[in-house]
């Protein structure tokens, strides 16, 4: 198995009541974000609710009308009581129809195409320093890319992949050749 180098990992396309949906997603290293685009082939057929789940006991919030947020402290192991904190936040940016979010979820109607912008901030510094931002960590790369296109983001990606040596695969992700 082969993946095109710079071409997003996951690109799902289908037909819903006769309007094509498309979603493309990414991890991009350059802006330390996971980004999600989700687009149609009729104006206004963007629709959904998004929040974050979790097996842990986590608390989500709200802090914008555009953003969600799971907030949380590592689970305690071995005895060991958790002290890992990290913030997880997700903004989206529609291209027409109506963003709002509250208790937690973003409800997004009639959108043309959304993009939807996920940051995570961990306080883990090394095995003995858990004192980092992860507040400041999260927010920084979310606003970062905050007030560029997805077409900006995209390319940013593939540039910083195509720098990457290529190498194919097979199903269970060995590599067996390098190019």
């Amino acid at each position: 198995m082969s993946t095109p180098r710079g071409e997003p990992p996951t690109t799902v396309s289908y037909l819903q009541n006769g309007v094509r949906h498309r979603r493309e997603v990414l991890a991009s290293a350059p802006d330390q974000v996971i980004v999600l685009r989700l687009t149609a082939d009729r104006a206004g057929s963007t629709t959904f609710s998004a929040t974050f789940d979790s097996p842990q006991l986590t608390t989500r919030l709200s802090p914008d009308g555009a953003t969600v947020a799971l907030a949380r402290i590592s689970g305690d192991q071995r005895g060991l009581a958790g002290k890992v904190r990290f913030l997880a936040l997700a903004r989206a940016v529609a291209e027409g129809g109506c963003v709002t979010g509250s208790g937690g979820t973003l409800q997004v109607r009639g959108a043309d195409s959304v993009t939807l912008l996920i940051s995570i901030g961990s306080s883990h510094v090394n095995y003995e320093d858990v004192s980092g931002d992860y507040q400041g960590i999260a927010r920084r790369h979310l606003d970062a890319v905050g007030g560029g296109t997805y077409d900006d983001l995209r390319a940013r990606h593939v540039a910083d992949q195509q720098r990457l040596p290529a190498a194919d695969c097979d199903a269970a992700g060995r590599q067996v050749s390098s190019r």
